[in-house]
């Protein structure tokens, strides 16, 4: 068991505090910049602080685990840490070292961040699910590494380790698109929808099942290709030409857009007749 001190109990660490005591281990307490923020966690399981002073019972910690923004980890981590601390910082984009830059070198460093999108605490029915849903990344030296991948095991979760901080960068760039690039998608569809008369609010609700659904196939796939479905993969060049012609007068401005997502998905089936759609509308542009 690990006696553990939450840096930044936002919803990240919140939902990890809670799987980290479900999976027994003792959160010795948790730190928020501020009371409102540290007073909104709804029926505390363990001592919550704010504020500038540093709490006492960061010095019982055996780790210490930063979920604060990235641009405020450096500086929190040279502000708190001490000698015998494992320090782990939840950023998808920044490498372990920068745990290192403090007067007061760690004991061992190492990044660990979840693949997840966190529901607040308030809002969130299975918080600990969410978290055991999840799969980790991690970086860094190798004792914290090792307690990394512990930690996460005695969750219940997932995790791979990242071997150099080029590969963390790129690992990042596919969590970003994965979860950032599809809320654009997501907002494209939406603008398709509102060109046809629905609701901007009525089209994401129409398709949030739809989106869930798509996950749901992704999650039990071994490839993506597996899961795709629809007129490109069909290849249904009539079907694509009918959407290029309604969004051509409708809403022009969307053209570019859509067609990309056509070109994108034909890789994933280069040899789908659905590629002539484009190419005649591109006759027809030029």
């Amino acid at each position: 068991m690990s006696r553990i001190f939450l840096w930044g109990a936002g919803r990240c660490g919140r939902c990890l505090g809670l799987a980290l005591e479900h999976a027994g281990h003792d959160i010795v307490g948790s730190w928020n910049r501020t009371e409102e923020t540290a007073q909104s966690f709804p029926n505390p399981t363990w001592p919550v602080h704010w504020g500038t002073r540093i709490p006492e019972s960061l010095e019982t910690a055996d780790v210490v685990w930063i979920t604060v923004v990235d641009q405020a980890i450096e500086q929190e981590a040279a502000r708190i840490a001490q000698p015998h601390h494992i320090l782990l910082h939840a950023s998808g984009a920044l490498p372990a070292r920068v745990l290192r830059r403090t007067q007061t070198s760690p004991r061992s460093v190492a990044s660990c961040h979840p693949l997840q999108s966190f529901t607040p605490v308030t809002l969130a029915t299975d918080p600990i699910g969410q978290v055991q849903r999840s799969t980790f990344g991690i970086e860094g030296e190798p004792e914290a590494v090792e307690l990394a991948q512990k930690l996460v095991s005695d969750m219940h979760a997932n995790a791979f380790v990242v071997k150099d901080e080029t590969d963390k960068q790129l690992y990042h760039a596919a969590c970003c698109v994965a979860s950032n690039a599809m809320v654009a998608l997501t907002d494209l569809a939406v603008e398709l929808f509102a060109a046809s008369g629905v609701s901007r609010e009525q089209g994401l609700r129409a398709l949030a099942p739809l989106i869930q659904g798509t996950a749901d196939n992704l999650s039990q796939a071994t490839d993506p290709r597996d899961v795709l479905t629809g007129p490109v993969h069909r290849g249904d060049t009539a079907v694509i030409k009918e959407h290029l012609t309604a969004i051509q007068a409708r809403c022009p401005e969307l053209s570019t857009a859509y067609e990309q997502t056509v070109r994108d998905t034909l890789k994933l089936v280069p040899d789908s007749p659905a590629k002539h759609a484009l190419e005649s509308n591109d006759e027809h542009t030029h």
